[in-house]
C-alpha cells in the first residue's frame, strides 16, 4: 500500500535517493536516470491524451494502459534484482511485450505500406504520440545504460553490490516505442495521413519574392511583404536640384535655355534655396 501525506521529505538533499528496497544511491545513478526517463514519457502520453481533441477513441484504452505500465516500468527499474527479495517485487513479464506486439499488429494492419520514413506532425494527436515515441526511445537508451553499469544478474544476500537491471525493461521500452510509431500513423490516417520525410527537401532553393512594385501580380491593392521595409529617410537617395549640372543649350526653334551659371556653385551664403538644394549647399552632404 502506498501512502503519501507528505511530499517533501528532506532526504534527498545530499545528492542521494531511495530504491524500491529502501536502500541508497546517488541520484546521478544510471537505473535512477532510467526510471526518471519512463516517468517522463507517461507524461508525453497524458498530454496526448488530455491536450489532442482528434485522438482516435479506439487509442484512448491503449493509452491508458501503457501510461500505467509505464509507472511499473519504474518500479521495477527501482528495484534491484536479488534472488531472494523478502517481498514479490513488481516486475515487467514477457506477456506485457507480447501485448505490444499485438497492439502494433491490429493497429497496422490497414495502413498503408510507408515508402519513406515519416515526420512528427499530421493530425495533433500523431504530433504528441511522436513526441512520446522519441521520449521513450531515450527511456530505452538509459535502461541500456543501467543494465550496462549494474549487470542484469540478481545478487545474493550475502552480496555487498547492489543486484542487477531487469533486462526486460528495456525490452519492453523497445516494443512501446514502435507500438507508439504505429499509433501515430492510425491517428494520422484517420485525418490527412503522413507527413513524409523528402530526402533533401528542405534543402531546395524557393522562389524569389519580386518586391520591386510592392504589389501583388502587378495590380491589385499595394500588399507590401514583411521583408519589404520603407527605407529610412536617411538612406534615400537625395533628390537632385533641377539646376545640378546645367549647361546652356539648344532649344528646338534654334534659341539658347539658359543653364545655372558656374559662379553660383562657389557661393557658400545661406539662403532659402540653398537650404533646398543640396547642390548649393555642399558642407550639408
Amino acid at each position: 500500500m502506498v501512502v503519501l501525506s507528505t511530499i517533501y521529505t528532506r532526504t534527498g538533499d545530499d545528492g542521494s535517493t531511495g530504491l524500491g528496497d529502501f536502500s541508497r544511491t546517488s541520484k546521478n545513478d544510471p537505473r535512477l536516470v532510467a526510471y526518471a526517463d519512463a516517468d517522463e514519457a507517461g507524461a508525453a502520453l497524458g498530454l496526448a491524451l488530455t491536450c489532442a481533441p482528434d485522438l482516435p477513441e479506439r487509442l484512448r484504452p491503449m493509452l491508458l494502459r501503457i501510461q500505467n505500465d509505464l509507472f511499473d516500468v519504474g518500479a521495477d527499474l527501482s528495484t534491484p534484482l536479488v534472488t531472494q527479495p523478502a517481498h514479490p517485487p513488481l516486475r515487467v513479464q514477457q506477456e506485457w511485450i507480447d501485448e505490444l506486439e499485438t497492439a502494433c499488429d491490429e493497429f497496422g494492419a490497414d495502413l498503408p505500406t510507408l515508402r519513406s520514413f515519416v515526420l512528427a506532425g499530421g493530425t495533433q494527436a500523431a504530433a504528441y504520440l511522436h513526441l512520446a515515441r522519441t521520449v521513450v526511445r531515450r527511456a530505452e537508451r538509459a535502461c541500456w545504460a543501467a543494465i550496462d553499469a549494474h549487470g542484469s544478474e540478481s545478487a545474493e544476500p550475502d552480496d555487498e553490490r547492489p543486484g542487477g537491471v531487469n533486462p526486460l525493461t528495456a525490452k519492453y521500452l523497445n516494443r512501446l516505442s514502435d507500438a507508439l510509431f504505429v499509433f501515430a500513423r492510425y491517428a494520422n490516417a484517420q485525418g490527412p495521413g503522413d507527413v513524409l520525410w523528402q530526402p533533401g527537401g528542405g534543402a531546395e532553393p524557393q522562389p524569389a519574392l519580386d518586391v520591386g512594385c510592392g504589389r501583388q501580380g502587378g495590380h491589385g491593392k499595394e500588399a507590401r511583404s514583411p521583408c519589404q521595409t520603407r527605407p529610412s529617410r536617411r538612406s534615400r537617395p537625395r533628390k537632385q536640384c533641377r539646376w545640378a549640372g546645367r549647361r546652356p543649350s539648344e532649344t528646338p526653334d534654334g534659341g539658347l535655355r539658359p543653364g545655372r551659371p558656374r559662379a553660383i556653385r562657389a557661393v557658400r551664403t545661406r539662403s532659402t534655396s540653398a537650404s533646398r538644394c543640396s547642390h548649393r549647399a555642399p558642407w550639408r552632404w
